[in-house]
Parts: C-alpha cells; structure tokens; sequence
C-alpha cells in the first residue's frame, strides 16, 4: 500500500518559512524550533562546535547563530571562527542568547534519542525587534552545511494542537515538554512539507494485523530486511559497527527529509553507508536483492514504534518503514560466512567515549573525524556483517510482533 497524506497533513496550517512568517509566530507568543539535521548535529560534534548541557554534548548554536549573522559562504564546515554580528544583527543575536533553550529531556538518556533541536522566544521588553530575530533565524535555515546538511525552523505548538496520538501523557515537567510537545511539533512540521513520510502504519496492538491505524505517524527511520530461506527458517544479512563490542542490527537509520524520497531511496543510500561505503562490486543492492521487472523487488512495511515492552510510543521515532527484498543465491553464498567490510584506507569513525572532550583514539579521534569534512574522508559507521535468524532480532526490533509480522510478509512472497 502506498503512503497517503494523514489527517495530520490535512490539518495542518502554514509552516514557518520566510522572515515574515517568523515573525508573526513571534509575535503570538510561539516559540521557535531549530531542528538540525542528524548528519549536521553530528558534524558540529566532530568538528568541535559543541557546548556542555547538563552532562550532553550539544550543538553550539550560538556559533551557527554567528555564522548566519555573517552569511557566511557555502559549505560551511565547521572550522570557521566567525565574530560576533555587529548592528541590528547583534540585537537580534543578544535576544536569542538570553532566550533559547536546548531541548534536552531527563529521559534521553535512558529511553530514547533526541535530536538536536533549540527552542527560541522573544520576550515582551524585546517583541519590537521580533522582525530582527525572524530575519536572523531564517538566515540559520539558509545556510547549507557540509553534504547540504541545514537547520529548520518550525512552530511549537500549544499541547492542545497536538494530536491526540502523539500526546504523551506518561511524562512529566522537560520530560513532557520534550516528548509531548517539541516532538510532535516537529513531526507536524515534517507532514505538512514531506506529505509521502506521514503514513499510516501497522500497530502490534491491533486486533486484525492486517489493518493499519486510522490516524497517521510520521515516518523517521529506515531499514532493509534482506532475507533468505535457509533450512525453512528466514534469515536476514545484518551489519554491525564494532566486531566485539556491539551488537548485529539490520542495515538502514534515519530518514533524510528533503533528500530521500520514498523509502526505497533510503534504503539504498543507507546500503551503500553501511555495507558498501567503497562501492566494491557485488555489494551493491541491486547486486545483492532479486531483480523483479528489471528492478530491485521489494515490499514494505510501515510500523508503529514502541519502546521495547514499555509500549511507550517512541516519540523520536514514531514510525518505521522496513523495505523487504529477497538475496540472491549468489549474494547469500558469498556472505553466508559473514566477514569484514571492505573499508577505505582513510575513514573515520564515530567517537565512543563520548565525553565532553574526546579522548578516544585513530579513528574514533576528534582530530580523525574532522578529516570527514575537512579532506572528504570516509565516515564509517558498520565494520562487519553476518547472517541472523529473523526471530533472533526480536530484542533489536523491539518485539515478538513485529518479528511475526515481518516473517508473515515474508511467507506471502515465497
């Protein structure tokens, strides 16, 4: 079935775009989101351009914020030392340093992950500069980063404008003005621009599996189920990021909204991330899936997410889409063993210490992570891979159901 545009579209009114529509929001006392893209918040992090809240490593907005006042040219890497804006650009600029908040619930840590994202508010001494602090935070939406990674600016809503289905009754205090407010207002934002991501999805509470939810939830995450029969059992080709120190996921990861374009497109680009990042010749997708019609052949399945047993709808990532495909016969003989990824002789990886300042080693470094921008180097996220039974990801999908459901599509297509 292919995605429809949800009732959460449909009702949706204008985002917030130009300088003007900022404003106005300001002006009726709405706060501002900055949500950043997941690539650029991981950017910012490796070239340095963070500060520390409450223990997190966040984004340094007040660094973009600089960088915009100057309209700094394109790519923007992350090494740039920029001075303070000067004129109404530093009123503006002095306005947003008192007034925005990193959106950081207790609970991130814990239970699920949070994006990096800012509120900004004017306050009523400073609603005659509004136009000012619009103009400035439109400039930070303009600016394209490394890769085209940017910022976007969206309303935050009352929680009464919430819908009922993303209303997160079972948090309390930052908690609750995290989950049950930013979140969605953010997945609001994203209906009203990507209508192909807001979808209506199956529920592992539902009665009949067959039937999807009436209300709708915005697609964030990808991933490809790469199956094979072996032994009347489903195995699935999994990656995994550390050889001894992690655990075997199915390959994919976020959606890139405004880049991807349908989920097969993600699928794709998050197989060439994390198992063929050298491009090597009998790994790419359309090398490793069945052909049907001269393409890849593939279904999906859109799910609902919970956290683990908690049923706790996971406000980062309300919905998944699986995109399932069968392995070719050639594919599956040359991998069933499992073995390495084929890396680029210069890559770098993702810090793993993650303290305030790193402190691991080549190429978990600071140093080596800048190179990504800074000499086009590689960013390698999964380094081995191996086949899994399909039950055996039960944990890592989050339920039994879900596992059921996807061997279930599994048995139509044999």
């Amino acid at each position: 079935m292919c995605p429809r545009r949800g009732q959460m579209a449909a009702d949706r009114e204008g985002v917030i775009e130009t300088p003007e529509d900022v404003a106005q929001w300001l002006e009726n006392g709405g706060g501002v989101g900055v949500m950043l893209d997941n690539d650029l918040k991981c950017q910012l992090d490796d070239m340095g351009k963070v500060e520390n809240v409450d223990g997190f490593r966040c984004p340094d907005f007040l660094w973009m914020l600089r960088a915009a006042a100057w309209n700094y040219p394109r790519p923007i890497l992350g090494n740039e030392n920029v001075d303070e804006p000067q004129g109404e650009d530093l009123e503006a600029y002095n306005i947003a340093k008192d007034t925005y908040q990193h959106v950081l619930p207790a609970s991130a840590k814990q239970k699920q992950w949070m994006p990096a994202c800012v509120k900004v508010t004017v306050p009523p001494e400073s609603t005659h500069k509004r136009e000012l602090v619009a103009r400035l935070l439109t400039r930070l939406a303009a600016l394209r980063f490394h890769h085209h990674n940017r910022a976007w600016l969206f309303k935050i809503l009352a929680e009464e404008d919430i819908p009922l289905q993303y209303r997160a009754n079972e948090y309390k205090n930052e908690d609750k003005v995290a989950w049950s407010i930013v979140m969605p207002s953010w997945h609001l934002h994203v209906a009203q621009l990507f209508p192909q991501w807001d979808v209506h999805c199956w529920d592992k509470d539902s009665k009949d599996p067959r039937v999807e939810t009436e209300e709708t939830y915005v697609c964030s995450a990808v991933y490809v189920v790469l199956a094979r029969i072996v032994d009347e059992s489903f195995y699935a080709f999994v990656v995994k990021s550390d050889p001894k120190n992690s655990k075997f996921k199915l390959p994919g990861g976020h959606v890139r909204y405004g880049k991807d374009g349908a989920p097969f497109q993600a699928a794709e680009r998050e197989w060439k991330e994390e198992v063929n990042p050298t491009s090597s010749s009998g790994f790419h997708l359309e090398d490793a899936a069945e052909l049907k019609d001269g393409s890849v052949g593939s279904c999906e399945i859109r799910a609902k997410c919970y956290l683990g047993p908690s049923n706790v709808l996971n406000r980062s990532r309300p919905c998944t889409t699986f995109v399932l495909m069968w392995a070719t016969p050639t594919f599956y003989e040359r991998t069933k063993r499992g073995g390495d990824i084929t890396l680029p002789e210069k890559h770098c990886r993702v810090c793993k210490c993650q303290r305030a300042t790193c402190q691991c080693e080549p190429p978990h470094d600071a140093a080596t992570r800048m190179k990504q921008f800074t000499n086009d180097w590689a960013f390698i996220e999964c380094t081995a891979y191996q086949w899994e039974r399909l039950e055996n990801l039960s944990p890592w999908l989050g339920s039994q159901e879900l596992s059921d459901k996807i061997q279930s599509e599994l048995r139509l297509r044999t």
